[in-house]
């Protein structure tokens, strides 16, 4: 099971997700992301709490490698899950890197 809390400030729009992040309820994870980065956030810094988060999958890192994408920070307080974190934007930046260095070959 998977709980979702938007939660807003004036400065802030942080997602606090406490559970498991695995199939079935990734798609909630999804849903309360698209419907909070519709809204005007008016500059607001988005943020994903992770603290609360008991067991990540396999299509759970891929969830959250996509939100990295689209700019989303994270918070966390277990050690396995900021590793995880980690790894995740390690590979993030060194396929960013490949492509930038691709995109230079190119010209």
């Amino acid at each position: 099971m998977l709980r979702v809390t938007i939660e807003e400030t004036r400065n802030r729009r942080r997602i606090i997700l406490e559970g498991s992040l695995v199939q079935p309820w990734l798609e909630e994870l999804k849903k309360a992301c698209a419907a909070a980065s519709k809204e005007p956030s008016q500059a607001r810094y988005f943020v994903i709490d992770l603290n609360n988060v008991t067991a990540i999958s396999k299509e759970g890192e891929e969830v959250l490698s996509d939100l990295m994408r689209k700019g989303a920070k994270f918070t966390s307080a277990g050690v396995l899950t900021k590793y995880l974190l980690k790894r995740l934007a390690f590979k993030y930046r060194a396929k960013a890197d490949g492509e930038l260095k691709q995109d230079s070959s190119n010209d």
